[in-house]
């Protein structure tokens, strides 16, 4: 049963003219992408190529205007991605601080039951000194994990997700991994290896052709 239709594309397109007028010259990044994303549902983003892969991302964030097709929202969806969560943060404000936004859950939803932010980032081995410290000063391993508290915590519709899929830290992946089967929006995650299982997958080819596929349909039988 599908939840609240969060995003609508159909027939959506980017290419660039090599000539400007000349319909024949046009590379296409991405064309016929058509696909609709619910609440609970998970697409998986797999492109042929890193340019296809950031205009497709841009697409999706609404940060590029598609030259064929249409894209929509629902009423009161706005994309995030994990990339922009730093933005949320007030200047000079220690990771406590931070938090304690109205733009953040004081106790997210994670693994089957509720934690409180403070309890989530000592559970992440983030001392209670680097707490009470600026984000700036994070780096690495602990940057990361900050930015999965900012991504857990964050109220938010639609996530897109990219650069903490490539965190090598496996505690990062273990918890993305449970916030996103748990999570009440919906996710477009780019990459190949995933930490979470999705329920849709969105495949754009070398001359930018789109395949968008149900991974929970049943299999028929051979």
């Amino acid at each position: 049963m599908s939840g609240k239709l969060l995003l609508n594309c159909h027939a959506l397109g980017h290419y660039e003219e090599l000539d400007e007028g000349d319909e024949t010259t046009r590379q296409w990044d991405v064309r016929d992408l058509s696909l609709t994303l619910h609440s609970r549902k998970r697409c998986q983003v797999v492109c042929a190529t890193a340019e296809q892969e950031e205009v497709v991302w841009r697409l999706l964030h609404l940060k590029l205007k598609p030259k064929a097709g249409g894209l929509a929202t629902a009423s009161g969806v706005h994309p995030c991605t994990d990339e922009q969560i730093w933005q949320r943060l007030s200047p000079g404000a220690s990771l406590r601080e931070s938090l304690a936004s109205k733009l953040f859950e004081e106790r997210p939803w994670l693994g089957g039951r509720r934690w409180f932010v403070n309890t989530l980032m000592d559970h992440l081995e983030m001392t209670p000194e680097m707490q009470r410290s600026s984000p700036s000063r994070l780096k690495g391993e602990m940057r990361d994990r900050f930015q999965l508290v900012l991504l857990i915590a964050a109220r938010t519709r639609l996530v897109l997700l990219r650069k903490l899929l490539k965190s090598p830290d496996g505690r990062v992946q273990e918890l993305l991994g449970q916030w996103a089967e748990g999570y009440l929006g919906g996710i477009f995650a780019f990459g190949e290896n995933l930490p979470f299982a999705c329920t849709h997958r969105l495949h754009v080819v070398a001359d930018g052709r789109c395949r968008f596929e149900d991974l929970t349909s049943a299999v028929e039988p051979s």
